[in-house]
Parts: structure tokens; sequence; C-alpha cells
């Protein structure tokens, strides 16, 4: 479930523990959950491998990747003799090194990743965690997941413990955790309570193929990016901050500023005590979870004093930030907590995290209450609660681009989370328009994002892109033929809406460094995408726009001429010649409303726009097939014509004949 603002989301899960995403210089998970019930490698994905085999098998993965390590700091101490510093805390990780391949039998086989997000309770009698996975079974819980917040609710042995999670609206990377305990008993109770978070860096870099064997794969390699770097975390107890550092231990990486499909520069992690001062910090993941795991940790369950894990690599992620605070209350005594758990750039401070030991979840609920789109039916009544969620979900989904120095609101689902692409264009435009009423800041800045990835050389659009700053094709899509039409009606759409005209002089440049013309004002971008809808994805042979290598069904070519392969049809062929009656349909809706907007600063552009449109309305009049529209028109190995959608209704074709009027003027609407 997201808990998002406009820069990071947090993901809740109904298990009890909650993910932090941030997309500043790509996508990452800051604290991914793993607790190695899941395969991560090669090794586990071999079913039939006995438990020796395996951990050995595993230990000697390990040894590969800390030998590897090793050479990483003596090319560093080679090349950094100056750096005193850095030469000591080369020395001291490679020592640690030994314990890490000593205890490599044991945790190579069991990874002790848990996110963060709840904690554990010590009465003096018993320890449990407040997490519902992990939740003793007397245990009385209560989960919501409600706009904007994440609450969990645990009662056992006479303790309540309430916690809402939540991201405060705003642009500061942090989630806020309120801890409500409650002593329910009519007798004084010591407590210790620990807040946990976890330290797991998952950068989710660019991968397409995320299912079986190639998804172990991919999984794999991105971990192995933290081979790259060593770590620590360090505890300021004049501010209560525990946090994470990571430090590059190769050279030869882009400048801050370049295009990269990696973060190099990740930034740091953070756990603040807003509330008061801890009495003990943990960690070392290792030994604070020990032999106990999630349920019981080591460290809770023997009354351990905090324990600070030394600088050491970061391969294997080995740290965890963990405060406990020490309480005594009166019978039925209520008292409350509050932690701030985020990122911050290396080197900045964490004062910005100062305003919120007095903001309150009532302040980041009453703002969204402001920015959600309501609508009712007196005999549905349910329709006002979903378009409400609708409109926080939506939203909710934004993050920070640094490379392209917008804010975007991300496509989420898998594409984003499994594969680490965001996009297409066609995407953030859809969500750009419900943007212009409920947030046209944001709609602007999506606007924005989508003009700053048309490439220079050719000025298409990309279809997707990932890390930081990079572009993607999915392999197979070069050649998107409806991204221009989506950009022109969600531009349309802001402009019409808002009236900020002034847009329209806005500087933004196009992607690729050896442009002829690097950067162009929002109206000249405007032309270029209907000069690159009409001259390089062209009108086919039958007067309509080409279907390029997909419209809006991303696979409508790929997946036709792989289920039709016998019966002719070709990918090369219908890239080449194929057209699409969506993409025409379409553009006698979006060509008319951008003509419209944009006539009034160059009327020539709205001219041409309507030009085109007396061929595209008789060209989709003549795809009737009887009862419906065809869908697409593809070439077979022979460049010949094949009909798609002619015996059987796609559905695909209908809704723009309806949506533009097209079915309505040639009286095929009923």
């Amino acid at each position: 479930y997201p808990i998002g603002n406009d820069r990071i989301i947090g993901i809740a899960y109904n298990e009890g523990y909650v993910q932090f995403y941030i997309g500043d210089r790509g996508g990452t998970v800051i604290n991914r959950f793993d607790d190695g019930s899941s395969p991560d490698d090669w090794i586990d994905a071999i079913k039939a491998l006995p438990a020796a085999v395996r951990t050995f098998l595993k230990r000697l993965n390990l040894q590969k990747r800390l030998q590897e390590q090793r050479e990483l700091l003596k090319h560093w101490q080679k090349t950094h003799p100056q750096d005193t510093n850095m030469a000591k805390l080369a020395m001291d990780i490679q020592k640690h090194m030994a314990d890490e391949l000593r205890t490599a039998t044991r945790d190579a086989a069991t990874s002790q990743h848990y996110s963060g997000g709840f904690g554990y309770i010590d009465d003096g009698e018993a320890t449990w965690s407040t997490a519902y996975c992990y939740r003793p079974k007397e245990a009385l819980t209560r989960r919501l997941f409600g706009m904007g917040y994440y609450e969990t609710e645990m009662t056992h042995r006479d303790i309540r413990l309430v916690r809402r999670v939540y991201a405060p609206c705003g642009d500061d990377p942090l989630l806020i955790s309120d801890v409500v305990i409650s002593n329910m008993s009519a007798q004084t109770k010591t407590i210790r309570c620990y807040e946990y978070w976890d330290v797991n860096v998952y950068q989710i870099k660019a991968s397409w193929f995320q299912t079986g064997l190639p998804a172990i794969a991919s999984t794999d390699s991105r971990y192995a990016i933290n081979d790259n770097f060593s770590q620590n975390v360090t505890f300021d107890s004049a501010t209560n901050v525990l946090r994470a550092h990571m430090q590059v231990l190769i050279e030869d990486i882009p400048k801050p500023e370049e295009a990269s499909d990696t973060d190099w520069y990740p930034a740091d992690m953070f756990l603040v005590d807003l509330g008061g001062s801890p009495s003990a910090v943990y960690t070392d993941t290792a030994l604070f979870f020990g032999e106990g795991g999630p349920a019981q940790p080591d460290a809770v369950s023997k009354r351990q004093e905090g324990m600070l894990r030394p600088y050491g690599s970061a391969s294997r992620q080995p740290y965890c930030m963990v405060m406990r605070r020490d309480l005594t209350l009166a019978p039925r005594e209520v008292m409350p907590l509050r932690y701030a758990y985020g990122t911050v750039r290396p080197g900045a401070s964490t004062d910005f995290v100062d305003k919120y030991r007095t903001v309150s979840l009532n302040d980041t609920l009453s703002i969204w209450k402001n920015r959600l789109v309501y609508f009712s039916m007196p005999d549905e009544p349910e329709l006002k609660r979903e378009m409400a969620w609708h409109a926080y979900a939506l939203q909710q989904a934004t993050v920070y681009s640094a490379y392209f120095k917008t804010h975007v609101i991300t496509q989420g689902s898998a594409y984003l989370y499994l594969h680490g692409l965001d996009g297409a264009p066609r995407d953030q435009a859809l969500f750009a328009m419900p943007m212009t009423y409920m947030r046209p800041d944001l709609a602007r800045e999506t606007l924005l994002l989508i003009l700053s990835v048309t490439f220079a050389k050719d000025h298409g659009l990309t279809y997707a892109f990932s890390g930081h700053g990079k572009l993607d094709s999915a392999i197979v899509h070069k050649r998107p033929s409806d991204l221009d039409l989506f950009l022109l009606m969600a531009l349309s759409e802001y402009l019409a809406a808002t009236g900020d005209v002034g847009f329209l002089s806005h500087q933004v440049p196009f992607y690729g460094a050896d442009a002829a013309q690097p950067v162009a004002t929002v109206l000249e971008h405007a032309r270029v995408a209907f000069d690159h809808l009409i001259n390089d994805v062209r009108i086919g042979s039958n007067g309509l726009l080409r279907v390029g290598d997909g419209d809006w069904s991303d696979a409508i070519v790929i997946e036709t001429a792989a289920a039709r392969l016998f019966l002719g049809v070709s990918f090369e062929e219908s890239v080449e010649g194929g057209e699409s009656i969506p993409n025409t349909q379409m553009a006698l809706y979006v060509l008319p409303i951008a003509a419209a907007v944009l006539e009034p600063h160059d009327p020539t552009l709205a001219a041409r726009m309507r030009d085109v449109l007396p061929d595209f309305k008789s060209a989709v009049d003549r795809q009737w097939a009887g009862r419906w529209y065809t869908r697409a028109l593809l070439r077979d190995v022979l460049d010949r014509e094949v009909v798609i959608g002619k015996e059987a209704i796609n559905l695909e074709a209908q809704p723009w004949a309806l949506i533009s009027g097209a079915a309505a003027d040639a009286g095929h609407e009923d």
C-alpha cells in the first residue's frame, strides 16, 4: 500500500513492514525486504541441491566477491597514498572481511533484511515483535491503510502499541513513524521499546526480463552493485541521528551530472529520534538478530546493550538502524514517541527534520483532504470514496529526477519496481491531465519531463527512462507511434485549463549533447512533435498514421507477428509499412483541440494540424467493417496488406472513434 509525498514512496505491507523507495538518481529501495525465503541467485534456483552443497557453493561465491573487493581496496590504497584516513579505513575493512567469511556458512544461506517500520517490546518478563507477521499468537492486532498513512495496533500483556507511518506532504525524503505506547494495566511497567529500520540498498537497475532464472540473475546483479562500495553507520549523540553512508571504491565512474544506469553517488540514510534521546542504538544486523531471527532477536531477548558495527564492506549490507528507549509507565499512562527515517545527500545536514518534531499526521491529512477530487451520486455513495482514493493514489506516486530536475508521477507497478523502468511518456501524459486540475504544478513538471526525453537526433520521444537520466527502447520499441499525440493532448489540456500561456516560452533541452538545437521553447517542442508525427511516424498508403513498432498497444505488431508467423505477418515489414486505426482516430480528437489552443501563438502550426483532418477522417471511415472498426493494417513477408480486426471486434479500435466523433459523423454510433 503506497504512502508517498512529492519525493518518496513508502510501501506498506499487510505483514507489518514498510519499504522506502526513492527515485532521485534512479529507482532505489533503501531497505528492501529480503528474509532469504525467495531465490536470490542461481544456487537457490537449483532445488535439487543438498543443503550442505548449497551452503558450500554460497561460501565460494561470497569468497569470490570479497576477494574482488579486497582488490578494489588495494587499488584505492595505491592510488590514494596521501589519503591516510581512507587508507586506515581500507585496512579496517580488510580486517573485518575475515569475520565476514567466518560467518558466511550461516549468513550466506540466511538473509536478515526485514525492511523495518516496526519494533520490539521487552516488558522485563517477555519480548515480542510488533510486526503482524512476527506477532505473538495471543496478541490482538489491527491494521489500517488510510489515505496518506499506515496504522498498526497491537495489544499484548497489557501493553498497547499504536504506530502510524506516513510521508509528510512536501518535498522532504522521509517517513515519520509515530508510536504511542499505553500501559493498560493497574501496575507500573518498566519496558524497553525498540524502533527498527533496515539498511538494504537495492538499486533497481533496468532489466526487462523478470521471470525465472533471468529474474534471479537480475536480482543478484543489482545487489552486486554494492560490492563497489564500503559502508558504515555512525551515531551522533548530540542530534540523536543514526546515519548510514556508502563510499564508492572505484574511480572510473561517470560524473554526478552525467547519465548513468547506476547511482554511484547514493544518498545517506538516517534514523532520528525526534522525541528524545535513545537509551541505546544497534547497527550490526547479524548480532542484533542472531539466532533469534525477526520474531525474537538476540539483542532484544537477551537484553544486550547497544552495539555499533565497525566500518566494513557494503557487499552484503550488514547494517541495520535500531534505537531503544527505556520507559517507565505508570498505570494507564500513555507515552508518545516519534522517529524519522529517510535519506539525505552525503555531507548535508539532517537539520531539516527538526520541523517534524511538532508537525502532526493531522497536518498532512488536512493537506491531502484539500488535494483530492470528490464525485458522488445519491444512490452510489461509494463513488465518492473511490474517486478520492484514486486521486490520492495518483498523487502519492510522485518522485523527483535529479537528472531532469523535475518531479514526475511514476508509472509504478511491475514496470517500476521489477523492471526498473518508468514510462512510456503516454502514461505520464495521461497523469498530467487530471493533475492539471488537482496539482497544476505537478502537471507542469510532468510535461517538462516528457519534453526532456525527446531525442535531439530524430525528435522522437523515448519509450522509457531509467537510472540517472538513461533512456530505453525496451528492445522492441524504438519506434512507438502514438507518443506525439499523447504529448499534444496533455499539453493542450494543461494550457486550456490553466491559461498558463507563459509556459509556451519555457526553455526545455532535447535529450542528447550533440544536438544542433540543444534547447527549444515548449511551443517549439509542440511544433517538433507534430512534425515528427507527420514526417517520421508518417502516413501510410491507406491514409492512416503508421503503427511503427507499437501504438497504444505496445505489442500489437510483435505479438501479432509472433501469433501469425505461419500466416505471413512480418514484424519488419509491419514496422515499416503497417498502419494504426486507433492512432488516426485519436488524431481526429487531439489535433483540433491542439490547433485551437495553439492558434493564437502559432497560426501556421494550427492550420497544418487542421489540414490533415479531412484525409484522416476519410481513411478512418474506410476501415468500418460493418459493425466495428478494424484494428490495424499490417504487412506480410511479401509486403502485402494484412487486415487485423475485420472478422472479430478488437476493442482497442473503438473508443477513439466514439471520443473523436468519427463514428457519430459516419452514422455508426447508436
